[in-house]
Formats: C-alpha cells, sequence, structure tokens
C-alpha cells in the first residue's frame, strides 16, 4: 500500500520551540511517521530547524526566511513571507495540515492550485493569546482565522471548550470539526520527589493569556495567613518586568523567585515537589503545562475554562478556580497547603486521569482523519 503523503507546516522544534502549538507539532509529526503507511512533510523556518532533517517517514524541510517579530505587524508580514514561500516550494502532498493561523495562506493556496484536502487544528484563536478580542492588528489575524476555518475541509480542536469557541466566533458548523485532546511532553518520569513545604508553582509564558498577575494578587493574601510559603515561577513573556515590579509593589518580592526558562527535567522535579501548581489563565484551550503537572503526580488549580479541565472533576482531580478571581485563586491555594488529605486525594487521582492522554493514539485519531478524507 502506498505511503500518504502529508504537507505539515510548523514554526519550533526542539530545542526551539515556544508553547503548546510547538510541542502538539513535535509530538504529532514523529508519531504519524512511525506508521507504515504515513510519510510527513514538514515545513519550519530556516532559524529552527534541527540538527537531523531526516527521521524515517519524516521529513523537515527548511524555509529561509528573516523572523521579525518585535511588534504584532512585523509578524503577520513575517509569516505572510512564510506562507508565501511554502506555498511555491511545496510538491505534490495527499494531504495539507496546518496548525493555526501561521500556515493557512499556504494551505489554502496549496488546496487552491493542487485541489486537494485541507485540514486545520486549532489550539487557540489569536484573541485568547492577547486576552484580548480586540487587540491583533486591527483584525488581520481574526480574517485570517475566519478564511482558514471556512477553507478547511477538517477543523481539529484540541478541546470541547475550544470548539465552542470556534463555532460562536466564526459561525462553523459542529459537524465541520473533530475534537482531539493534546498529550503529555514528559516521558520517564522516575523517582519522585519529596514535597517541599509551602511550595506554589506556575510554569507557563509570561503574558497576557496566563493570568500570572492574578497569582501574585493572590499570593499576597496567602502570605498574610503563611509567610512562608515560596512561589516560583518558570517561564518568560513580555511581561515579565511588568509581574516583577507588580510582585515589588505588592511586598511580596522576597517570597516569589522568578526562574525564567529552565531544563525539562527541573520543571519535572519542580511539580514533583510543589505541594500546589499553579496554572490561573484567562484562556487555556487546551493546557499541555497541566496535563504535564497532572502527569507528575501534582496537586494542581486551573481555571473553570482551561479545557483539560472540561472531562476532570472539582475536588477530584485537580481544584478549579475563576478566572481573574485573584480572591477564588487565594482560598484554593489556602485550602491545598493547609489540607494534607486533598493534595493527596488530587495527587493521586489527577495522575491516574493523565493515563488516558498519549500521543500514539492521537497520531492514530489524526491518521483516521486523513484517510477518510482521501
Amino acid at each position: 500500500m502506498p505511503k500518504k503523503n502529508i504537507l505539515m507546516i510548523g514554526w519550533g522544534w526542539p530545542p526551539k520551540m515556544d508553547g503548546g502549538l510547538d510541542t502538539h507539532i513535535h509530538n504529532l509529526t514523529l508519531n504519524l511517521s512511525a506508521k507504515d503507511d504515513m510519510k510527513i512533510d514538514l515545513f519550519l523556518p530556516k532559524i529552527n530547524m534541527p540538527k537531523t532533517t531526516q527521521k524515517g517517514n519524516l521529513k523537515i524541510h527548511p524555509v529561509n526566511i528573516k523572523i521579525q517579530c518585535n511588534t504584532i505587524d512585523s509578524l503577520i508580514a513575517t509569516v505572510k513571507r512564510y506562507n508565501r514561500k511554502i506555498s511555491k516550494t511545496a510538491q505534490r502532498p495527499d494531504i495539507i495540515h496546518v496548525h493555526d493561523w501561521l500556515g493557512i495562506d499556504a494551505g489554502i493556496a496549496l488546496k487552491e492550485q493542487l485541489k486537494i484536502p485541507l485540514i486545520l487544528t486549532v489550539h487557540s484563536l489569536e484573541y485568547m493569546r492577547s486576552a484580548d478580542e480586540s487587540s491583533n492588528s486591527e483584525g488581520i489575524i481574526d480574517n485570517i482565522e475566519k478564511k482558514g476555518m471556512a477553507k478547511a475541509d477538517i477543523i481539529i480542536s484540541v478541546s470541547d471548550f475550544m470548539k465552542k469557541e470556534i463555532i460562536r466566533k466564526y459561525n462553523i458548523y459542529e459537524d465541520k470539526i473533530i475534537v482531539i485532546p493534546n498529550g503529555p511532553t514528559f516521558k520517564n518520569l522516575g523517582k519522585p520527589s519529596k514535597r517541599e513545604k509551602n511550595l506554589v508553582v506556575y510554569c507557563g509564558r509570561l503574558t497576557s493569556q496566563k493570568g500570572v498577575e492574578y497569582l501574585l494578587l493572590a499570593a499576597k493574601e496567602v502570605l498574610k495567613k503563611n509567610k512562608k510559603t515560596k512561589f516560583v515561577i518558570i517561564g518568560k513573556g513580555y511581561l515579565e518586568k511588568q509581574l516583577k515590579d507588580l510582585a515589588s509593589l505588592l511586598g511580596i518580592d522576597d517570597n516569589v523567585k522568578f526562574i525564567g526558562f529552565t531544563k525539562t527535567e527541573n520543571i519535572r522535579d519542580y511539580y514533583m515537589k510543589a505541594e500546589a501548581v499553579v496554572f490561573p489563565s484567562v484562556f487555556e484551550p487546551f493546557g499541555i503545562t497541566v496535563l504535564d503537572a497532572l502527569s507528575c503526580g501534582a496537586p494542581v488549580i486551573t481555571t473553570e475554562n482551561a479545557g483539560i479541565a472540561e472531562d476532570l472533576k472539582d475536588r477530584k482531580h485537580l481544584l478549579k478556580v475563576r478566572e481573574r478571581d485573584s480572591k477564588d485563586l487565594a482560598e484554593a491555594m489556602i485550602s491545598l497547603l493547609d489540607t494534607p488529605s486533598l493534595r493527596k486525594t488530587l495527587s493521586e487521582n489527577g495522575k491516574k486521569a493523565s493515563e488516558k492522554y498519549s500521543w500514539k493514539n492521537i497520531a492514530s485519531r489524526t491518521r483516521d482523519i486523513y484517510i477518510n478524507l482521501l
């Protein structure tokens, strides 16, 4: 049986990855290419290329562009150049698979030129990343997203929450959207670490979407009850200086440590020893970092609108709080820090619940979509 040739458009690859979209594409392409009937051609900006460009049925192609992302306008211009180059150089595949708005223009051009199916995976909508529905350069990215939703033969959503947002914002037929969740990042977790008393950890980008300012506001309330609580903030982003300034203004900077990016094994260790791992996102279409923390057995607090929280029960698998509500978040942290039995319940049940998510299964479900379209 001849292999089906899938053209996929990505952006980052280890070690140059930034967020869940890159993590998804990396794991999906590796697992798809392990299947005997799949051949994957993945396009990436040359600057993000790995040293090894051929891995079995996966071939990674460089796109030589100058990346300028200092402003939203320069990012849009960079993405348009990237898409033009791909649409001119790609060979004829059986299916085109793009992710978010980054590959939509090239995907549509190739679909119309070659008369082949287009699949769009939606990890997030741009207004969610900015936590503002009116802030993406006069709606240019909204228009790209809208065009992609209309032209795609199938839309894959990473959660039911994300599916509802696609329908709400772009009036897409429900039957066109298939939900396939993400999988975990961590493997070979090793020996569990001993819990460190009063340690609270956050891991993620320091951006408006992630709601870290609400964690800092809640931290001030937690410290009124327990002055020994320590907060570790893992990650970087454009709000780093403002968040550090906020911690200083609140008078909690002695208890809050910003450590920037760190190695995966260090993140695992923090998850395994924290008494609470907190994800205060304003929007979280799925939440790979939440899944990673659960897989480490961490007692997790996340907002109600995190995609992964849809299938998990409050106070059984994790604690759910209202987004943008620092008081609710503070109460959840205090409850978790003060109640060892609750931490034990969430740790055991959350870890068990995380085991149903696997990249092998995600790749199989994605392959089924490819086959059904051909």
